[in-house]
Parts: structure tokens; sequence; C-alpha cells
């Protein structure tokens, strides 16, 4: 049985197509194809093929979603059907990369073609009748590859209301895009990527057709671990939160999935968590103070396992002074400041690779613009500069004289389609790269510090030192889209 969805995008076709080419999702990208573009630079290409249409309208591309029945179908099929299909969608007159994801319980494509031809640069037309005719070409894919084909409904309402299958399905996405997630915004945004509409309001619902989902469905009715105050506290590890509502953090969410998908456990009414102070074991936490506890009225079962996880953490916190062969509080101080220096070159050499990245992504858009409005400025200074051609084409005039100022500051001279694929392939691909490997190896190395932060914070806490370290050489620069979001957001 294959699902289908498509939708628009407008603003972030880059973003779009690295969420569907993740390596984490596409077995490191052997689950990725494309057709008349490369997958690293598609965005650019696709954007280059579009300045020579109209330019009317704000639809980038189409992002369309092909979902099968768990266990039907293996990654490779799906990658080999999604090709077919987006032949057969496009007509073979549209750039598209496809990607096929198994990181969840059922294998699904997806699919991101330009809304411009590269043959006519004419606009791909959705509507109602076209709806229909991609579900039908799916359909007829499915029939010739032995796969199920889903059944129409009758369109009744409560139909199936008391058994709905696709409930737990739809609780596993929203707690893979939570597990994967830094803030609420880039929660909503891997939900739309995955294909689920999310509905704010008083009670937040959710939508999944691709599950086989009709009406939206609140999140409480899902479980006290899906309303929106719970989700944030989710993401945000908020300890005091889950604690208080009996809530697995994400880290525990996938843990306690992982020994049920081994062991055949059934999955109990409850989503609880061990304890108040529980966290992810391969993180390190500070030591607690058991003996607050006691005064604040705990009882000795909830203190005990506090104590247990004291002598875990203190645990973790020897094996690692021993790993990095550290010896005392001089040793750990200079470990840690040397952390600091490490991110602080990272974000220095990221922040100049996003320069440079900025600076040819300006050199490309002038280039491009230049060629895109030439024609009609020629037309302009032909017919005598008149002002009724102006006023009617003026924002192309304007962007064709500031781009030809931009070319001639830049020492640029006939410019050419072949010198943006130039741009792309060999300045923008390449930085795109650094950027994107610099950006894990800073995020990695600032988890590596809040880890040597805790094993710090234990070492004053049972020697009753205070460390001194030189927080001066910590920058805060850019490390990651999210971060920004993160920073936005306080």
């Amino acid at each position: 049985m294959a699902v289908t969805k498509i939708k628009e995008i407008h603003s972030t076709l880059g973003k779009a197509i690295d969420y569907i080419c993740n390596p984490e999702k596409t077995e490191g990208m052997l689950l990725v194809d494309s057709f008349r573009c490369s997958p690293a630079t598609a965005a650019a290409q696709m954007e280059l093929t579009a300045g020579f249409g109209t330019g009317l309208g704000n639809r980038k591309a189409y992002h369309l979603i092909q979902s099968f029945a768990p266990g039907e179908i293996t990654p490779g099929k799906a990658l080999e059907i999604g090709k077919q299909y987006a032949d057969l969608v496009t007509s073979g007159r549209h750039e598209y990369v496809v990607a096929a994801h198994n990181d969840g319980e059922h294998i699904h494509t997806h699919i991101i073609f330009n809304s411009v031809s590269f043959e006519n640069y004419r606009k791909y037309h959705h509507g109602a009748e076209d709806v229909q005719r991609i579900r039908d070409l799916s359909d007829r894919l499915c029939i010739e590859n032995n796969l199920s084909v889903i059944e129409k409904t009758s369109g009744r309402k409560g139909r199936n209301h008391m058994e709905n299958p696709w409930v737990e399905r739809l609780a596993d996405l929203i707690d893979k895009a939570v597990l994967e997630s830094r803030c609420f915004e880039d929660f909503l945004e891997k939900m739309e990527m995955e294909g689920a509409a999310v509905k704010q309001g008083k009670h937040i619902s959710f939508k999944c057709e691709l599950l086989g989902q009709e009406r939206f469905c609140r999140g409480k009715t899902i479980g006290p671990g899906y309303t929106e105050e719970a989700i944030r506290a989710r993401i945000e590890r908020d300890e005091k939160y889950l604690a208080e509502n009996r809530l697995k953090s994400p880290e525990e969410m996938r843990a306690w999935k992982a020994r049920r998908k081994t062991s055949g456990y059934a999955a109990p009414k409850s989503r609880k968590s061990i304890s108040a102070e529980t966290q992810n074991s391969r993180n390190i936490n500070g030591l607690i103070d058991t003996k607050k506890h006691m005064e604040s009225g705990k009882g000795m079962a909830y203190v005990n396992k506090l104590e247990e996880k004291n002598i875990e953490n203190f645990l973790k916190f020897m094996g690692f002074m021993q790993e990095h062969n550290l010896q005392d509080a001089a040793s750990l101080a200079v470990y840690e400041t040397g952390q600091k220096t490490q991110i602080n070159a990272l974000n220095q050499e990221l922040e100049s690779k996003i320069q440079q990245r900025k600076a040819q992504q300006k050199k490309y858009e002038n280039i491009r613009d230049y060629i895109r409005y030439r024609r009609c400025y020629t037309e302009y200074k032909r017919g005598g500069s008149q002002t009724e051609f102006r006023n009617r084409h003026q924002t192309e005039i304007e962007g064709f004289l500031k781009a030809e100022a931009f070319l001639k500051s830049a020492g640029i001279r006939n410019p050419s389609g072949n010198m943006l694929k130039e741009i792309l392939e060999n300045e923008l691909a390449p930085l795109n790269a650094e950027i994107k490997e610099l950006r894990q190896t800073a995020y990695a190395q600032k988890l590596e510090l809040q880890k040597t932060a805790a094993v710090r914070q234990i070492y004053e806490q049972t020697y009753g030192v205070k460390l001194e370290t030189d927080n001066s050489i910590f920058l805060k620069t850019e490390v990651g889209r999210h971060q920004k979001k993160e920073e936005a957001q306080r």
C-alpha cells in the first residue's frame, strides 16, 4: 500500500533538499538519486533553471512523498519505484532529487522536483485533477510491482473511530521529530518534512495523511506526552516538568522502544520515566544533593534512586578522568580551556567559510540577474528608453543595472551560463560541504565541552574546590542554524 502527498515549496528549497538527503536517513546517501542535477547543488541548479522562466509566483518546487506499508518493500526497491514515479509525474521535463528513508517503521520516498521545466521554462500546474493523477500513477506502479493498493473509503465521518491503527505510528513520528529537534520551531519543520500537518491553538493537533489519518487528532488524545507543553519540555529536556508529569525524555523513549522491539515487550498504556533526575546514560550529570530531597519530605525509595544515580555519575567521572589522563584540578582546568580554544578556532573558521560562501552567492546572483534581465534591458534601450516601457519593467531594468554595476566593479566580463555552472560546482558545492562538516565538528566539540563541565562540577563537589578556567576565549559565534534559533528564543 502506497500513500502519496504533494505540497509546494516556497522559500526553503535548500533546507528541504538537505533534509531528504540526510545521510542518517538514507544509509549514508546510498538511497539518494537525482535527475538533471546534483544533490549537493540541486537547489542552486533548480533556481538557475527557474531564472529563465516568467518569474511569476513563489512556487520554487514541489515536495512529493510516497509512503509504503511496514514490511512491504525494501529501501532499494522503494528508491527504484520513486525514480520511476518521479519520471511519470514530471514527464521527464523537471529536475528532481529522490531519496528513500528507512529510519522509521514504514519506508517512504521523498521527491523534490523543480516547479519550472528545463525544456520550455513553463511552470508545473498542480490542482485537484493533478492530485488524482499522481495517486493513480502511484497505484499503477504498486500494481506493477505486486504491492498492495490503498482502498478508497466512503468518506463518512467516524469510520473506524474506535480503532485507529495510525495512532501508534503517529506517536512514533512525533517522538522521532522530538529527538532530532533543537527547538519547537525545528520540530514543526521536521513534522512538515515528514508530511504531517500541525495545527496550533488551544490544543495542538496532528494529521498525517501518509499514515491513513483523515482528520486532525489532538495531541492529548495520543497521550499526556503529546500536548504542546509536554513536547516543548521534552525538546528542551526539562527535567523538572518531565519528573512532575512522569514522562520519559526523548533519549529514554528511544531506548525504551529499542528494548520493546528486541524483546517483544508490549507497549504500556502510560509513558512513565524512572526518576526525576535521570538523563541519557551516555551523559554525565553533577551530583545530586540527596539530603535536600530528604528534608523536603521525599521517601527513602526515591532518595535511594538518587544515590544510585550519584554513584553512576561518579563512576563516569572517574572513567572520564582516566580516559583523558587527568590527574588533578590543574590538568582538568587546562583540558577544559583547551576545548574552549578548539571551539573558538572552529567557530572562527566556520565564520570565514560562511563569508566566503556569501561572496560567491552574491556573485552568482548578480551574474544570474544580468543574464535574466539583459534581453528586457536591450529592448528598453532599442525603443528609445520609453517611459511607459520602463514603468512596466522597472524591476527588470533596475535589476540589470544593479547586476551590471556589480560585475563591472568585480572585473567580470561576458558573464554566461557556463560561468554560473562553474560557481556552483567549483565554489559553492565545496564550501557547502566544508561548512556542513565544520558545523558537525563544532557541535560534537560543544557536547564534549558540556560533558567536561559536568566532570568539573563533580570534581568541585567532591573535593570542595573551585576550578578557574579562561572563559574569555570562548566566543559565542555561529555554529549552525539551530543555535541561532535558540538564541533568538532566549
